[in-house]
């Protein structure tokens, strides 16, 4: 079993430059629902200075107003992807189970049960030193397999089930952090976009 692993860097491109070439030393092949990838379980990526973050390594195509558009589309809240973010992301309908929305789109589960005023409202209460700024995306109620089937169909595999599990809010050294916990994420294409 590998230990956890902490990779850093000033900017998303080191960090990242940095976890593809641990991967690539250390990582086991394993087959996944999109063939074989290399894998590497209980990383932590940290990026230092967090204006940084558009990575832009040779050889991946990235377009900065498709990451625009899905993060101004996730902080209103929606999971259609056809109309607004399909534009930006022609491949959106890919990834959706009933090729209009996103099952596990994070801008719902952000806003359900007013977590995202209640992550307001626990910093003004609490102050900074807060260790309760938390919000949920996942949501066992939505994404097992029973109400996946009953949703879309007997038999149905499910396209969409949110990476992001959890986002904590915290404040240390007066600068707010933000630490995302993800069930898997894909080095070259998750990370850096809305991941």
């Amino acid at each position: 079993m590998q230990p956890p692993m902490f990779i850093t860097g000033l900017t998303i491109n080191q960090t990242v430059g940095r976890a593809i070439t641990s991967i690539m030393r250390m990582g086991k092949e394993i087959e996944t629902r999109n063939g074989t990838a290399k894998f590497l379980n209980d990383i932590t990526l940290e990026i230092q200075n967090p204006r940084e973050r558009h990575l832009s390594l040779t050889g991946r195509k990235s377009n900065i107003f498709q990451l625009m558009a899905e993060s101004f589309w996730v902080m209103a809240g929606q999971d259609q992807v056809t109309g607004f973010l399909e534009f930006y992301l022609p491949r959106a309908t890919d990834y959706s189970d009933d090729g209009a929305h996103w099952h596990g789109a994070y801008g719902p589960r952000i806003y359900d049960h007013g977590q995202m005023d209640d992550l307001i409202e626990t910093f003004r209460s609490e102050g900074i030193n807060t260790r309760r700024a938390i919000l949920m995306i996942a949501n066992p109620m939505q994404d097992n397999l029973t109400t996946i089937q009953r949703l879309y169909g007997e038999g149905h595999k499910p396209k969409d089930i949110p990476c992001n599990r959890e986002i904590h809010f915290y404040v240390t050294d007066n600068k707010l952090n933000c630490k995302v916990i993800q069930r898997s994420g894909d080095m070259i294409f998750g990370t850096g976009s809305i991941n």
